[in-house]
């Protein structure tokens, strides 16, 4: 549907770059999950 398609690209657009912000500025950043890392890595 349109709605979940804006709301899709709201959230790739407003989310994903502050979670990326969050988590490449984090100090623990030596700690990520590997699922985290592999979300880094596909960016």
């Amino acid at each position: 549907t349109l709605k979940k398609a804006k709301m899709m690209a709201t959230i790739k657009n407003a989310c994903l770059p502050k979670l990326i912000c969050e988590l490449t500025s984090s100090p623990y950043q030596e700690h990520l999950s590997d699922m985290e890392k592999s979300l880094l890595n596909l960016i």
